[in-house]
């Protein structure tokens, strides 16, 4: 009977972890879809002729945002760092909001040049925090039967909101007027991670818990040395690029 009770209860907090992650997943495809859409149009209609050089800072700041966030994971509580992160990239936008509509009409090409490039490194540090806040919730045999399905959230939301920006448009006037949208989709992600980590205790992977052992076999030189990861690493770029193509 106790042993029934043990398994119920585990089975109700793996149902609880499960929804927090399918809303936090539908709230990041909001965010992502409306921002990404909307920084592409604003860039496109003023900007095309700089489209080259702005992907070229687009991916350098990418690269920039994962080697500082991975490098962070090391010396800060992850959830303290992915609410850090959500923080800066929710005040970065809420500017570019602010000095288009109430800043000097003269700063805003460079504004949506910076609001272009911003998309990848967005993308990507959200992403990073998703997918680390998802490993750090299940175990390896829970994510097995729930990796298949857990961004169902994310994909849904995305397509929901490819379709009704162009049905809402009429609601909203302005293109930046849905950096709002944005903003308050990223607001709901921040709050959605902040009761994850303190309804789930995500303390366990403190980075001062974590021995000289463990930090030596995953250094970059040893990852590096994995046939296995390096493949694995030349899939994923490939994919990317085509992707990004």
């Amino acid at each position: 009977m106790a042993q029934f009770n043990l398994f119920s209860k585990n089975r109700t907090l793996e149902q609880k972890q499960v929804a927090f992650m399918l809303a936090t997943g539908f709230f990041l495809g909001v965010f992502v879809a409306t921002y990404q859409i909307t920084a592409e149009s604003l860039f496109i209609n003023k900007l095309s002729d700089q489209l080259s050089k702005a992907i070229l800072v687009a991916g350098i700041l990418g690269i920039g945002a994962t080697f500082i966030f991975s490098f962070f994971q090391n010396y800060i509580r992850f959830a303290v760092l992915t609410q850090t992160s959500i923080g800066i990239i929710f005040s970065i936008i809420v500017t570019f909001y602010s000095l288009l509509h109430f800043g000097d009409p003269a700063l805003h090409d460079q504004v949506l040049f910076l609001q272009f490039c911003m998309i990848g490194p967005a993308s990507a540090i959200l992403l990073l925090s998703y997918w680390g806040t998802f490993g750090r919730l299940f175990n390896f045999k829970q994510s097995k039967s729930i990796i298949g399905w857990i961004d169902t959230g994310q994909l849904v939301a995305a397509i929901i909101a490819s379709f009704l920006i162009p049905a809402t448009s009429f609601l909203l006037p302005e293109t930046t007027d849905y950096l709002v949208v944005s903003c308050g989709s990223l607001l709901m992600v921040g709050v959605l991670q902040f009761v994850i980590s303190r309804t789930f205790v995500l303390a366990k992977n403190d980075p001062k818990e974590i021995d000289k052992e463990v930090r030596k076999e995953t250094s970059l030189l040893n990852i590096l040395s994995n046939r296995y990861i390096l493949l694995l690493s030349l899939f994923l770029l490939v994919s990317m690029v085509t992707l990004m193509f």
